[in-house]
């Protein structure tokens, strides 16, 4: 579901894209040094992320109403982390 001047992933991309994961999922298998599960879920986390991420963009640009898109800003900049 592409918008105008956006790119579709194909699956051939994504895996170039995770052979770093790859690597540096062989290598903690060949010097066991136990990341592997905290690997796999931080990629499939972030991968779900940027998803939903990528799905709300493309509503939210998609929309006409332009209260709806100040709604959508005050919400977040509303969640933004206060300075410390």
């Amino acid at each position: 579901m592409a918008i105008s001047g956006s790119n579709d992933i194909s699956l051939l991309q994504m895996g170039i894209g995770l052979l770093p994961v790859g690597i540096s999922l062989f290598l903690s298998w060949k010097y066991k040094l136990g990341l592997s599960k905290s690997l796999i879920i931080g990629v499939v986390r972030g991968t779900i992320q940027l998803v939903a991420v990528g799905y709300i963009l493309l509503w939210a640009f998609r929309q006409s109403d332009p209260w709806v898109l100040a709604a959508l800003i005050l919400f977040m900049v509303g969640r933004l982390p206060s300075p410390l």
